[in-house]
């Protein structure tokens, strides 16, 4: 906040990181007004999922299966596994990812495409012996 507050033009890249922060941090509320302010061309997948993690953790139902529908319009194969696999999420954060993207209606399983790419230590117990079509 204080970073923002000193250079209110800061890169736009920089949009991401404070999403990252703010979910991470618990700050969910503060989540969403940065995602609107960020040209949807700037945005990632993992900035999507933020979003709808957000609501889902804030409650709100509703705007958090709308913000998924959303995501998964930017990408398809978006997955709760497929996020959660990556390698530089450390295990508090892989589970607060897990619990929230599954509150707010993300996709477990990763598609055949996708679950090819996660380690097999990685993979959701519910997904580990199947994989989704797409």
């Amino acid at each position: 906040d204080s970073a923002v507050r000193l250079d209110p033009s800061y890169p736009v890249w920089a949009n991401s990181n404070l999403m990252y922060a703010y979910f991470m941090g618990g700050r969910h509320a503060a989540v969403a007004p940065v995602f609107d302010r960020t040209p949807r061309d700037s945005l990632t997948e993992v900035d999507f999922v933020y979003r709808a993690a957000s609501y889902a953790a804030l409650g709100q139902a509703a705007a958090a299966r709308a913000a998924v529908a959303d995501a998964l319009r930017f990408a398809p194969g978006l997955s709760i596994e497929g996020i959660a696999a990556q390698s530089w999420w450390s295990e508090a954060e892989r589970a607060r990812l897990i619990d929230t993207m599954r509150a707010a209606g993300f996709p477990a399983c990763a598609t055949a495409a996708g679950a090819n790419a996660i380690a097999p230590a990685k993979r959701l117990p519910e997904c580990a012996g199947a994989v989704a079509s797409g």
